[in-house]
């Protein structure tokens, strides 16, 4: 998911700011107008995203620097609702996040990736930097503290199987 509305005036951003900004219908008019290869001429356009079903495995990457500014802190949580999102409601639509890559930097063009998984078998966040794996007590309040998430991992609750929930 790309974003195509700047949020750059913006101090912290929500997962659910993410998918309103990019469900907002954009219009193409005048020197902006789409080529039309059936009516050979430019024609006024729109343009909106939409789900219409959800997959099993949802990856949300942040494209920070075209539209979220690499200060922005990004408000995640471990449950991902989608109702009001997806027209198709029947594949289900709450995820469980499962993984998380942040980037420490001031910009795309330096930096550190750490990723955050969490484990299949015991349901624990670890983080991985570089070579040095640790178990992490509290990966939101972590990683809001401490780096930029990048990219977000969720899955299906369809198919998360952790017996504590």
């Amino acid at each position: 998911m790309a974003f195509q509305y700047n949020l750059q005036n913006m101090n912290r951003v929500t997962i659910n700011d993410c998918f309103q900004y990019n469900e907002k219908m954009e219009f193409f008019t005048g020197e902006n107008a789409m080529y039309c290869n059936k009516c050979q001429i430019q024609c006024p356009a729109s343009y909106c995203t939409k789900l219409f079903t959800v997959p099993s495995i949802l990856i949300i990457i942040l494209n920070r620097g075209k539209g979220i500014e690499f200060n922005v802190k990004l408000e995640f949580y471990e449950d991902l609702f989608l109702d009001y999102f997806v027209e198709n409601k029947d594949s289900g639509t709450k995820y469980k996040l499962i993984g998380v890559v942040t980037h420490l930097g001031e910009s795309g063009a330096s930096g550190h990736f750490i990723a955050y998984c969490r484990s299949p078998i015991n349901y624990q966040w670890y983080r991985y930097n570089d070579d040095i794996v640790s178990k992490v007590v509290n990966v939101n309040e972590e990683i809001m503290n401490y780096g930029m998430p990048y990219i977000l991992f969720f899955q299906n609750t369809t198919l998360y199987q952790n017996p504590k929930n």
